[in-house]
């Protein structure tokens, strides 16, 4: 399944950019400029290394794949009892 080419992180901050969108109607290279609008502002360098790999995933898909892939957001992700909020 193309869904697991992400890790949870990954997958979390997906989930986080195509929230409250229409999953049909998103377009892989909205997500793309989505991440490199998010490298732009994030100043901790764990989230911009996180931005970076997820960018690095999604731009090596092909639309195709990609169309695939989108249909199973939002993504399945493991939480963390002790954490506050995953969204």
């Amino acid at each position: 399944m193309m869904v697991e080419v992400f890790n949870n992180e990954q997958k979390v901050l997906l989930n986080g950019i195509c929230k409250g969108e229409k999953m049909s109607a998103m377009k892989r290279v909205d997500v793309m400029e989505s991440l490199l609008f998010s490298k732009q502002i994030v100043e901790d360098a764990m989230m911009a290394d996180l931005v970076d790999s997820t960018f690095s995933a999604v731009n090596a898909m092909s639309d195709k794949e990609w169309d695939e892939v989108k249909m199973y957001a939002p993504f399945e992700v493991a939480v963390d009892p002790y954490e506050e909020d995953v969204s």
